[in-house]
């Protein structure tokens, strides 16, 4: 049973692809590359944890690079109008990530609340020992 898969590849990936008999498909639509490029952002962001949990630092230093360049991809089909302003204002007003301390909304038991995205860090602490309040 033949089965497809439609994947965003790097540039130079293309002649490959075709070396290897897979069909190739020119992208014509900012719309449809943007698409894409968040799609392609998801994956590459999963493989980016996954690096992490493995503890491989090659791997998660070759992660960290398609996500960086998916980003840039993504800006730079985006126009974004003013954006350095915007993000100069963002980080006066909110700070950055860099310099970042943890700040987890958590239940009254400790736990963190479901759908905010950090319920996985209770493998990583433990809220109720924290001196989180």
């Amino acid at each position: 049973m033949e089965t497809h898969k439609i994947k965003l590849v790097r540039s130079k990936m293309e002649e490959m692809c075709k070396e290897s008999g897979r069909t190739v498909l020119t992208i014509t639509s900012d719309l449809q590359r943007k698409e894409l490029l968040l799609a392609k952002l998801y994956e590459e962001v999963h493989e980016l944890i996954e690096a992490y949990r493995e503890q491989s630092d090659d791997r998660f230093t070759e992660e960290l690079i398609d996500v960086i360049d998916v980003v840039e991809a993504i800006y730079e089909l985006s126009n974004c109008i003013d954006f350095e302003r915007i993000r100069g204002v963002k980080h006066e007003e909110r700070g950055n990530f860099i310099d970042s301390n943890i700040a987890i909304l958590l239940h009254e038991d400790g736990s963190p609340l479901e759908g905010s995205g950090y319920e996985h860090l209770e493998t990583l602490y433990d809220f109720n020992d924290t001196g989180v309040v």
